[in-house]
């Protein structure tokens, strides 16, 4: 096994702020603030403010923990995406057979007479994540890219008949369109 340094740099852009407490890192732009923690006994991270840079750096690491060094960086560099652009998903609602209503109630994405269905779907919305409904438009907005994806999912996901083919049965509601 090889034992490898490996130090990686992520640059700030302008109108960004990054804060780094122990492996605590909040990071506050023009949209909104991300905070999430980083932890791993081999791996840094550290804000230089003078340079707009954050480095990671990791210490005698092998290959699985050169990967998660990696997946820091990529969650990083969402967030600092995130805070200047918010991630947006389109969804479409399609339905064939039966007449679907879509709505928000309580914090929650409802689904009603989903193929004429007498209870309703329901999909919790996180309070970070904000869900518009225009005619046969969904659209899902997060500054956290994990958020937002996973909402969308979430809706497309509970609208699936398993054993059903989705060529013909094409009721439901379905991811269009990713940014």
């Amino acid at each position: 096994m090889v034992l490898k340094n490996l130090s990686l740099e992520i640059a700030i852009p302008k109108g960004v702020e990054v804060n780094v407490v122990n492996s605590l890192v909040t990071i506050s732009g023009p949209k909104g603030s991300l905070q999430k923690e980083f932890f791993h006994p081999k791996i840094s991270i550290s804000a230089d403010k003078s340079k707009n840079l954050i480095k990671i750096d990791g210490k005698k690491l092998n290959s699985k923990e050169k990967i998660i060094v990696t997946t820091f960086r990529s969650l990083i560099e969402n967030s600092l995406t995130g805070v200047n652009n918010p991630y947006i998903y389109e969804l479409k609602i399609c339905s064939g057979h039966f007449p679907m209503k879509v709505g928000i109630e309580n914090g929650k994405f409802v689904i009603k007479n989903l193929l004429g269905e007498k209870n309703p779907r329901i999909v919790d919305v996180p309070k970070d994540v904000k869900v518009n409904i225009s005619g046969d438009k969904v659209v899902v907005e997060s500054i956290n890219k994990e958020l937002a994806g996973q909402t969308a999912a979430d809706i497309e996901r509970i609208t699936l008949r398993p054993g059903f083919d989705k060529r013909r049965f094409q009721d439901g509601i379905y991811i269009v369109k990713k940014g």
